[in-house]
């Protein structure tokens, strides 16, 4: 029997809405994301 994760996953922006998919680390937990249209100045 093969297993097969799926990395990617589509982030979603809580205050700007805008999504991005991103490969997500397989040695560590990520529990924050900066979204680089809300952040810029």
């Amino acid at each position: 029997m093969e297993h097969n994760v799926i990395l990617q996953s589509v982030i979603t922006c809580p205050n700007c809405g805008h999504q991005k998919k991103e490969t997500m680390p397989t040695d560590a937990c990520q529990y924050f994301y900066e979204c680089e249209i809300a952040n810029q100045d």
